[in-house]
């Protein structure tokens, strides 16, 4: 029970202690005297919102102290204070708007004061009532009257265990969701790639077909120009060196000395002749289908996807398959 109340720079009190006795302790006086300001500083000491206007004037801090005659508070031994001879609770308020609470000259913050608070008094008005309405507060006072406070440890750390059991446990099933899902990833990336059935060197292969498709008009005009000029019209090259080297060999059984002249213009006929057979090759290998570059596109476009996302070049794809598979 609260045994005594000291007040100190509170409002219009200077200094100012009360003692209760066992039983009912009443309060009395006309409006004014002074009975909330009493209140209040109780309230004060239990944990109440404190404010500079709080203070008398002309002084720089206030301060309450409440004496409750109360023996091994459980709250108080969770906290590894001492409480054997009873409970002292401090309040100090400076103009600063600071605010210190101690219980048995134990620094404590204002949460864990408002609780213990609540257990020691129950302050209410005509319409109010505070701490037995509270479940928190009954489990507390049923404990600490079924001296059950051992018992109420043990269960909050098995409840504890049971929770963290129940963590590791969903994380355990996320783990497994999410390895499924990334196996059923990789089994779709596994399947794009072989789907694609890329081959080594494809890319740069169908890259050049694509040049030679982009300008095959081109190249065959020149080619068939140059394959006639060299070869297949009246007075290609090939004719006309013909007629060369037979006027030299008319001019050799005359001067010999011309014959080294003759040599080379004879080695160079049949490098013409291969050269035309050469161009002959070239008009064949130009005889395509124009629509065959639609289908490079498509499939440049293909591998143009699949380097985006598993690697630059047919080696790195193959290589992120085999590892996805491994």
């Amino acid at each position: 029970m609260l045994k005594e109340l000291r007040i100190k720079n509170l409002a219009i009190i200077d200094d100012l202690k009360i003692r209760f006795e066992t039983g009912l302790n009443v309060l009395t006086g006309e409006t004014g005297a002074g009975k909330s300001i009493i209140v209040d500083a109780l309230g004060l000491a239990l944990g109440e919102r404190a404010q500079t206007g709080m203070i008398k004037s002309g002084k720089d801090e206030a301060s309450v102290e409440a004496f409750f005659e109360v023996s091994g508070h459980p709250m108080l031994r969770e906290m590894g204070i001492i409480s054997e001879d009873g409970i002292v609770i401090r309040r100090n308020i400076s103009s600063s708007g600071k605010s210190r609470a101690y219980i048995n000259d134990s620094l404590v913050n204002i949460q864990s004061l408002s609780a213990i608070g609540k257990t020691l008094v129950d302050m209410h008005g005509q319409h109010e009532h505070q701490s037995l309405l509270s479940t928190d507060n009954q489990r507390t006072l049923l404990d600490f009257y079924g001296k059950l406070h051992d018992k109420r440890a043990e269960v909050e750390a098995v409840f504890h265990e049971v929770q963290s059991l129940k963590k590791e446990l969903g994380k355990l099933k996320e783990n497994v969701k999410e390895r499924m899902q990334r196996i059923d990833l990789l089994s779709f990336q596994i399947n794009e790639i072989d789907s694609a059935s890329l081959k080594k060197g494809e890319k740069e292969a169908l890259e050049e077909e694509r040049v030679i498709l982009s300008n095959l008009n081109k190249l065959n005009e020149l080619v068939e120009t140059a394959y006639t000029m060299l070869y297949a019209s009246e007075g290609a090259c090939t004719e006309k060196l013909s007629s060369v080297i037979s006027k030299l060999r008319e001019m050799a059984a005359i001067d010999p000395s011309i014959n080294e002249t003759l040599g080379l213009l004879e080695s160079a006929k049949p490098l013409l002749e291969d050269s035309a057979v050469s161009l002959r090759g070239f008009k064949e290998k130009y005889d395509l289908d124009p629509k065959r570059l639609e289908s490079i596109e498509e499939r440049l476009e293909t591998i143009k996807k699949l380097e985006k996302k598993y690697g630059d070049g047919a080696d790195s794809i193959i290589r992120y398959r085999d590892e996805a598979d491994s």
